[in-house]
Parts: C-alpha cells; structure tokens; sequence
C-alpha cells in the first residue's frame, strides 16, 4: 500500500488553501490522502462573496472517529493539520493524534498552526489560540508556522533564522519550518528555515509582488507527502520550498490570484 497521510483542514469549492491546495500535490507525489474537512467553504475570504462554513466540532470529531474505524489512524505515517477554526476541532484532533500514537507509535504529527499574519493581524479565536499553544504544538513532531505566529507561540519577535532556532529551543519541539522569515539587511529575499535539534537550515526565495492565499498549505503539504515517503526533513523542506516558488513565480500579480496548482503541477514537484 501507498503511504498515507491524514489531512484535517479547510476545503474549499473554489481555489487552492487548506486541503485543496495540498491534496493533489502529495497524491502525484505517491502518497495515498485521507482528507478531514474543517470547513466546506465556497471559496476563501478574497472574494466578495463567501459560502458555505466552518463545520461544527461535533462533525469532524465524528468523521475522525469513522476514519479510526476504517483503520487510517493506525495505518496513517503522517497526521497534517491546518487551519481548524474553532476550539472544539483543535481538541478533537489532539485525541485523535493521542489515540492515533497509541495504535501507531512511529505517526508523525505535523502542525501548521493557523492563526495569523503580518497585516492580517490574528482570524483565530483566542481559545482557539490557546489550545495550539496548550495541547497541539507541544504534542507535534513538526510545527509549520509563519513567523508572526511563531512570535506568537514562543513569545518574541522573528526578526532572521537565528531567531527560528531560539524559539524552537523554547518551545522544545522536535522540528520548527517557519516560513515568511525576513533576512536582516536583505529585504528583497525572504526564508523558509527549518530548525532542528541537528541543526538550523535556512532556504532562500525571491521576496515577490505577489499577494495569494494557500502557500504554507502547499509548503506543509509537499513536506508531509516527502516525509511519509522517507525523504529526510531537510531535504524535503528544501524542496518544498523551491516547488512554492516556482509556482508562485507563475501566479497572477493580481491581488489575491489563485495559485495555478494543477497547470504547473511539474514545477512545484520538480522545480528547477
């Protein structure tokens, strides 16, 4: 059988964030997907009209409980969350994770802790907020936050990658991949820096014009797919990153363009 990861996040008719950004990436990179949806959106918040919602804790708790029952708890490598939207669902995946450990020792969890952005400010609730910072990231093996929530998480500020190491150290998880990191006296770059006990990795990228939404799903999702096919952490990240930005390199500098996932499928699994 195929490698299998679990992927509990945002589903969306319209567009590429949350699940329908990462699924089909990680399924041509050979993994099986089981997806557990955090919402049945039409589309994300860009656009003038918005449908659909957040689905109830109650709903994905059940839908976690009939994946266990098929046996994909068991039987999943990697367990990937991303953007949850209420309390409820956060704590329901941390028994799931728990129960999910207890049949399979080896799972990895990967956390990509949904909370926030720089201009944006924080969309997550704080009790939202607080189960992340209580319950998920100190049960991840890998956490994926952007560099306003990880100011968040280990409180204070992310100002280059040595920063990343010294919060990961404070939160004492295994692996820290922060993504929108700022490269001191180098504003035309930004970094996807991975932090490890083994050490600090740090990928550069071109900081472009471009304003888009689902990237750090992307990110997450192509390093879940490589880490389930036992691709080692560092090379995985380093790949993923290169695979956003040639895709983000090919996006519409339109406000709020949607990533072409599909049409540059090859590029984002094999970039240059």
């Amino acid at each position: 059988m195929l490698p299998l990861v679990l992927s509990v996040q945002s589903q969306v008719v319209h567009g590429h964030v949350g699940n329908s950004a990462a699924a089909y990436p990680m399924r041509r990179l050979g993994v099986e997907v089981a997806e557990v949806p955090t919402t049945l959106l039409s589309n994300r918040p860009h656009y003038p009209t918005l449908r659909g919602r957040v689905l109830d804790p109650d709903l994905v708790a059940d839908l976690l409980l009939g994946a266990e029952e098929r046996g994909l708890l068991g039987r999943a490598r990697v367990i990937l969350s991303g953007f949850l939207g209420r309390a409820g669902t956060a704590v329901a995946l941390a028994d799931a994770v728990a129960r999910a450990r207890a049949a399979a020792p080896g799972v990895i969890y990967a956390c990509d802790p949904v909370m926030g952005d720089v201009g944006l400010g924080f969309f997550a609730p704080a009790d939202l907020r607080a189960v992340f910072a209580g319950r998920l990231v100190p049960m991840a093996d890998i956490i994926f936050p952007n560099a306003f929530e990880l100011a968040f998480l280990a409180g204070g500020a992310i100002g280059g990658p040595a920063d990343v190491a010294g919060a990961r150290a404070r939160l004492g998880v295994p692996a820290v991949v922060a993504t929108s990191v700022p490269l001191p006296g180098r504003p035309e770059r930004l970094a996807t820096v991975l932090a490890a006990a083994a050490g600090t990795h740090v990928f550069e990228t071109e900081r472009l014009a471009v304003l888009t939404a689902g990237t750090g799903d992307l990110l997450a999702g192509l390093v879940a797919g490589r880490v389930a096919l036992g691709v080692p952490l560092p090379e995985a990240v380093g790949l993923a990153a290169a695979g956003v930005a040639a895709v983000l390199r090919r996006t519409p500098a339109t406000p709020w363009a949607e990533m072409p996932i599909a049409a540059e499928i090859e590029a984002i699994l094999a970039p240059g």
